[in-house]
């Protein structure tokens, strides 16, 4: 057979292969195929004499079946390599790839192989260039769904039970990651959460079903109620009350593992041992009725829990005599106490004002329907304001700016005294009440010290101060210094006075009460703490003149109780004791540890004490009495204690440093600079 070779142009560009035979014509002829062929040597491609194929100029992708599939179900996608005219070029190298083989998975032949639900993106490259396509893998549907409840189907109220929902396809395979919706036929008698997890409400059949893609499964439980094994009906914050007075007692009722039972399904039987002396209704509320002991009961299946309450003698409110908070512990003596009657009833919230916000306040003082009360920082906002008495009204305030400290402040002859700390920044100021203009700034002895508010007479400032310690006697109307008395270098404490004599209480070196006279300084005796125990350079209280002619303090977890006439010390206690003692007739009052003592003045046999209920904190260190009642502050909760009853009859939700106004107006002075007005009127 003979050949013979023609060249053939087409476009200019390339070489037709042509046989002489017509059957090797009809083999070899490709429609719009270019060709650069080599057949014995090199044969130029073109009339400009370059070699070589024609580059990948794009990639199409043909998908030969579905482009959304199901787990383990295949599609096969087809990749042509096209030149930049868009014409197929063959022999050519295709690279396939997954960009997420958890979906699906594809071979180099193009067969795409389905895993799992999701996206996904399935490249072909050749060449440098590439195309994409987008497939789908749906879930494999859910068929039906089963419920297998983790034990039996009997739940007691109260009580868990966990059921499991499996999801199932067409040939009853599990399938995984469905998210199921739960939910029960009646929630009175059983409720179930998100994942399955039933509780028995009340006693009843219910069915509970759980719901995946339209398929659901539904089972069927029943609640039966649990025998009650113990009642306690606990009487709370409060074990005594007043007649009118109401108070609600709460039941607690229990199954024999000590579980507590719903008690809202359970009405328990309540009755009162007296009526004439307490009534209690069907919801546990009793109401007083006369004064007595009584005992409240609650009953239920034959077990019974019990109160045992005191319906005190109704008080008499009574504030004729009452004096106005006037410094540190109301008065010159520090003793606490306001003489008036008050009546737990009639207490109401009356105002709230954010003095600073953030700042811790001090003690407030009153005086002719103004309360005073300052900032206790250290080098903050040092401010002192004076607020309406009715209102929380602003009517003043004097900004010391950021110095080392404002101390409490004390209310006299119509003027508001207060000392400031810091070297270079120590005076005595005067403001007038009304108005808050200065009537005088007088420099005194002090380093870094704070001291409790001084005392104010008509005609005198008494007040803790020294470089060194000490203490001073300033002209209230001039301002000028009278005279200066050497103490003990200690901050946190401040004079107390009766009639002439004015007294101090510091420590080491050489511990001991002193008695100076009030109009010249000088010193008339002392009496010495043998067993004072060091425990830092601040006194952190004052001391409290008595009924019995004696000074009463704390120190450093003691109770010590100095008397005047023997010039000793009568007697001590060492436990838990801490801030201020108060007193009124033979009793002092004082926190030790997380209890309030009510202790005889004489010999310091105790008296009562009380316990601040679970949870609502330690008391704090210092309490404010009247005739009847005592209060008692922790950080969160204010206590009001009869006397009588030795017991608590109020509270309210805020706890801090407490003063009484002649008004009957109990403040309250937070560490948060908020400052409450709570009406004991």
């Amino acid at each position: 057979m003979s050949l013979t070779w023609r060249r053939a142009a087409r476009c200019g560009t390339a070489w037709r292969l042509q046989a002489m035979s017509a059957r090797f014509r009809a083999m070899w002829r490709i429609e719009h195929l270019l060709v650069c062929t080599l057949v014995l040597g090199a044969l130029s491609c073109g009339g400009d004499g370059s070699t070589g194929p024609d580059p990948v100029a794009s990639v199409t992708i043909s998908v030969v079946g579905d482009t959304v599939l199901l787990p383990t179900q295949r599609t096969l996608l087809v990749a042509a390599p096209e030149d930049s005219h868009g014409r197929v070029l063959t022999g050519r190298t295709i690279e396939w790839s997954s960009s997420n083989p958890s979906v699906a998975t594809i071979a180099q032949t193009g067969w795409v192989t389905a895993v799992g639900p999701g996206d996904v993106l399935l490249a072909a490259a050749s060449e440098g260039k590439a195309a994409t396509t987008h497939l789908l893998v749906r879930p494999v549907p859910v068929a039906s769904v089963s419920i297998t409840v983790q034990g039996d189907t009997v739940i007691d109220d109260g009580t868990t039970r966990r059921l499991t929902a499996t999801a199932l396809d067409s040939v009853g395979d599990t399938l995984v990651g469905r998210t199921f919706t739960w939910s029960s036929s009646d929630n009175a008698v059983a409720t179930v959460t998100n994942y399955g997890l039933v509780r028995g409400v009340w006693t009843g059949s219910v069915r509970i079903s759980a719901t995946t893609e339209s398929r659901s499964a539904t089972v069927g439980l029943r609640v039966v109620p649990r025998p009650v094994a113990s009642v306690t009906a606990p009487a709370g914050e409060f074990d005594a009350l007043y007649p009118q007075d109401s108070l609600a007692l709460r039941v607690t009722l229990q199954a024999a593992n000590g579980d507590t039972l719903d008690p809202s399904h359970r009405p328990v039987t309540w009755n009162s041992s007296n009526r004439a002396v307490a009534t209690v209704d069907t919801a546990g509320m009793v109401t007083g009725v006369g004064s007595g002991l009584v005992t409240i009961s609650a009953t239920r299946e034959g077990h019974t829990g019990s109160a045992n309450l005191a319906v005190l003698p109704a008080p008499t409110p009574n504030w004729a005599a009452a004096t106005d908070w006037v410094t540190f512990q109301g008065n010159a003596e520090r003793t606490g106490h306001v003489a008036a009657t008050a009546d737990p009833r009639a207490f109401r919230a009356r105002w709230t004002r954010v003095v600073v916000p953030g700042a811790p306040l001090s003690p407030a003082v009153t005086s002719n329907g103004r309360v005073f009360v300052a900032t206790e920082t250290y080098f903050g906002t040092q401010v002192l304001v004076g607020l309406d008495a009715a209102t929380g009204q602003s009517l003043w305030t004097q900004n010391f700016g950021p110095i080392n400290g404002v101390h409490q402040p004390a209310v006299g002859n119509g003027r508001v005294y207060v000392t400031t700390s810091g070297q270079g920044d120590s005076f005595l100021y005067a403001f007038d009440a009304g108005t808050g203009s200065r009537a005088f700034r007088s420099p005194y002895g002090n380093q870094w010290e704070r001291y409790y508010a001084p005392i104010v007479t008509p005609d005198a400032v008494y007040l803790a101060g020294g470089y060194y310690g000490g203490m001073y006697r300033f002209d209230a109307i001039t301002g000028q210094s009278v005279w200066f008395f050497q103490t003990n270098q200690y901050d946190m404490w401040t004079p107390a006075l009766r009639d002439t004599v004015v007294y101090t209480y510091t420590g080491s070196y050489s511990p001991k009460v002193t008695a100076n006279s009030a109009s010249s300084g000088v010193a008339l005796y002392a009496i010495p703490d043998s067993s004072f125990n060091w425990n830092g350079w601040s006194m952190n209280t004052a001391p409290v003149l008595g009924a019995t002619n004696d000074i009463l303090a704390t120190q450093s977890n003691r109770l010590v109780v100095f008397d005047l006439a023997t010039r000793s010390v009568r007697w001590e206690r060492n436990d838990q004791f801490k801030g201020m003692v108060s007193v009124a007739g033979s009793a002092l009052y004082v926190v030790n540890g997380d209890r309030v003592e009510a202790r005889s003045e004489t010999d310091g046999t105790l008296l009562w004490d009380w316990e601040v209920p679970a949870g609502a904190g330690t008391p704090g260190g210092t309490l404010a009495l009247t005739d009847n009642l005592l209060f008692v502050s922790t950080d969160s909760r204010t206590f009001g204690l009869d006397l009588q009853g030795r017991t608590a009859v109020w509270s309210h939700p805020a706890g801090g440093k407490l003063s009484i106004s002649s008004q009957g107006i109990l403040y309250i002075a937070q560490a948060n600079g908020t400052l409450r007005a709570i009406a004991l009127q």
